[in-house]
């Protein structure tokens, strides 16, 4: 009984000891037997207001559900809205200056006219879902930047865009 105390004694100790330096070491630590990594953040170089168009039926919600889109980009500094119709869309745009509109490929073209007579002008950004090689090179060309889902470098495309915006506005 008293080899029992004396392990449980010695195992709380340890457990104490890794778990304080295991603080001080950065993203990971050791707890027990497991790797338990921090979700790191990644703030915005160019902290922006975002509005994210998320028409059902399109492929906006799956891909900004699969990446958790709103919260990283909440995390990463830039105010976020979102809207699931053309009404809300258009009450959204007329209301607030937005910097950026997230959407669907398919919707993109249409929604560039759009935001074209705003006084805001956002910049369109299409959205694309497990899209291919070419659908990607194609979307780039056509609209200077895309943001593929699943993929680990989005935050960076939205701060290049919010970048070239910076620079044009600059330039005015």
């Amino acid at each position: 009984m008293k080899r029992t105390a004396v392990a449980i004694g010695i195992a709380s100790a340890a457990t104490v000891l890794v778990w304080t330096d295991a603080q001080a070491c950065g993203d990971k630590f050791l707890v027990v037997g497991r790797g338990v990594r921090y979700q790191r953040v990644h703030p915005a170089a160019h902290p922006g207001s975002i509005l994210i168009y998320m028409k059902p039926g399109s492929q906006v919600p799956a891909a900004a559900k699969e990446i958790q889109l709103q919260s990283s980009l909440k995390r990463a500094g830039h105010k976020v809205d979102t809207v699931e119709n053309a009404a809300r869309l258009q009450d959204a745009l007329k209301s607030v200056k937005y910097d950026l509109v997230l959407a669907d490929i398919a919707d993109s073209a249409a929604l560039e006219r759009q935001v074209g007579s705003e006084p805001s002008m956002p910049a369109v950004v299409p959205v694309l879902y497990r899209p291919t090689g070419d659908e990607m090179a194609a979307a780039q060309k056509q609209y200077g930047c895309a943001i593929k889902v699943p993929s680990k470098d989005y935050l960076a495309a939205i701060d290049d865009v919010m970048l070239q915006r910076l620079r044009t506005a600059k330039g005015r």
